[in-house]
């Protein structure tokens, strides 16, 4: 699918970037159009319905369809349930920065790798 008309999304034709590929949920797309993720779901094309990011600085970042890479990260995933199946919403028991921060005014985060 394509979108022409960005007049709903405010500086948006003045941003300078090559596109948004949206990864989130049906619920959220726009007219109805199939989404990325679940067409690439429902052709049998992953080895796992799973997304991955390695957002880097200084080098080149990474989005995985199908899996994670391996070498971006150590350790064990922690899965969370998403609450509100329209954005990667999840729920947020408190955020903790050491000493410095100890915050709990909302019982949902978002997950977003950014516009």
């Amino acid at each position: 699918a394509e979108v022409n008309d960005t007049k709903a999304l405010k500086g948006f034709d003045q941003d300078k970037f090559d596109g948004v590929l949206g990864l989130g949920f049906p619920r959220l797309s726009e007219g109805g159009a199939p989404t990325v993720m679940g067409t690439l779901v429902k052709s049998g094309q992953l080895d796992e319905p799973v997304f991955g990011f390695y957002l880097a600085s200084g080098q080149p970042g990474q989005l995985v369809f199908g899996g994670v890479d391996p070498d971006q990260y150590i350790g064990d995933f922690h899965f969370v349930n998403v609450t509100l199946p329209a954005y990667w919403a999840v729920h947020l028991g408190k955020v903790k920065l050491g000493g410095v921060l100890n915050m709990s005014s909302t019982p949902v985060a978002i997950v977003d790798s950014g516009t």
